[in-house]
């Protein structure tokens, strides 16, 4: 197949008359040449230099194919969803790095520079890509806007996911019935909500909703978000759908997924893992929302130790699909070790940017601190920030210590 790669001249072009042309022309921001590869409905953008040929070009295939599934999976005709702009960007930071969004435009990823180049990137990426591209399409055949009250979005494009790459998602999108059971089985399942995490949302949604079309079809999916988007409220959306109350709904998704569990070896599984997104939403989602405030305010990324706590926990979790009866205990010891990692690192680093905030730079900053306290916060600050590999904490210690200088003693 011919690679469609076009360099756009014409951007690095209107770059030049910027320099040249008196006027709006001179004012305006340079453009960054970018580069362009079709392939069927998929156009990769990316700029000049970022991404290398082997790794676009695969991409391009990956996302045609998963294009081509979604659309089967929702009976839409691609005709009417057109071609696709996936956008590749490099990330900002490490937080970003790896994300991918989907809307009405096209598609935008943001990675490293290195996973930028060479072949093998994309092909356990289906299922992601399938999900942002799932908004592509509801915002492209649909109109409105959802009601701030209604929380069934994200679970209509999980499922679609779902659906078109059963199995191929991580923790705890993975199965998403067999993990609602185990929240079903904990007493702890209710359809998503906007007062719930958004994890919790994610995942009761997706499951909700691919129960949904496992029993009215894809097309049902398309149906429901267009009624969502005009109704009063939930419930009449589904009522205007399936002709059933959002109540009655819930009771068969109910039933179902407690039939799903008639096995012990399923029971097992199930309940462990809804254990985990239990506790995720107890125990982690606080600590987590209190730190991405605090990270906010004060332009922080997340240190080593809590990266590298959340993968060892999300890898424990993924193990949890293979569990057997036989292995559970060995498994609980994991399980708890790995959780009480990620909840203690997460804690460490929002004490210690918290302490960073109140004790030393809002009293440097207002001239309202003195030397004595504000050194010894910085010390204990940039202690907890070494454990914790938070360079961007000690370079920001290291910038207050010479401010508080001219504190008063």
């Amino acid at each position: 197949m011919k690679n469609v790669r076009i360099l756009i001249a014409a951007t690095a072009l209107a770059a030049a008359l910027m320099c040249v042309l008196p006027g709006a022309w001179a004012s305006a921001v340079p453009v960054r040449p970018v580069s362009i590869l079709q392939l069927g409905r998929a156009i990769v953008r990316w700029p000049l230099g970022l991404v290398d040929d082997e790794n676009a070009t695969e991409l391009a295939l990956i996302a045609d194919e998963v294009f081509a599934r979604v659309d089967s999976i929702l009976g839409v005709e691609p005709e009417s969803i057109g071609s696709v702009q996936i956008m590749c960007e490099e990330a900002t930071n490490a937080s970003r790095a790896g994300t991918i969004g989907g809307s009405r435009a096209g598609m935008v990823i943001s990675l490293s520079p290195e996973k930028w180049r060479g072949a093998g990137r994309w092909a356990g990426s289906r299922h992601l890509l399938a999900l942002e591209y799932s908004r592509v399409v509801l915002g492209r055949i649909s109109t409105g806007e959802y009601s701030p009250n209604v929380a069934f979005f994200d679970g209509i494009v999980n499922a679609a996911a779902d659906l078109a790459y059963p199995g191929n998602a991580d923790f705890p999108y993975r199965c998403p019935h067999l993990v609602c059971a185990g929240l079903l089985m904990l007493d702890y399942l209710r359809l998503p909500s906007r007062y719930e995490p958004w994890f919790y949302v994610f995942l009761t949604g997706e499951s909700f909703c691919r129960f949904l079309a496992e029993e009215h079809g894809g097309r049902a999916l398309v149906e429901l978000d267009r009624a969502l988007r005009r109704a009063r409220d939930s419930n009449s959306a589904f009522m205007d759908v399936f002709g059933r109350s959002l109540g009655g709904l819930e009771e068969d998704w109910r039933s179902m997924l407690d039939a799903t569990i008639s096995e012990e070896h399923d029971q097992t599984r199930a309940l462990m893992l809804g254990r985990a997104v239990r506790d995720l939403s107890t125990s982690v989602w606080s600590s987590w929302m209190d730190m991405n405030s605090l990270a906010e305010v004060i332009s922080l990324d997340s240190p080593s130790l809590v990266r590298q706590s959340v993968q060892r926990f999300y890898d424990v979790c993924n193990s949890l699909y293979d569990l057997e009866a036989c292995t559970l205990d060995r498994a609980q010891a994991e399980y708890d070790s790995a959780l009480d990692r990620y909840a203690g690192s997460l804690k460490a680093w929002r004490d210690c940017a918290q302490e960073l905030l109140m004790e030393v730079i809002w009293p440097v900053d207002s001239g309202a601190g003195t030397k004595g306290p504000v050194v010894e916060s910085i010390d204990r600050v940039r202690r907890v920030a070494l454990e914790i590999g938070a360079q961007d904490i000690i370079d920001l210690c290291e910038q207050y210590l010479q401010k508080a200088s001219f504190l008063q003693p």
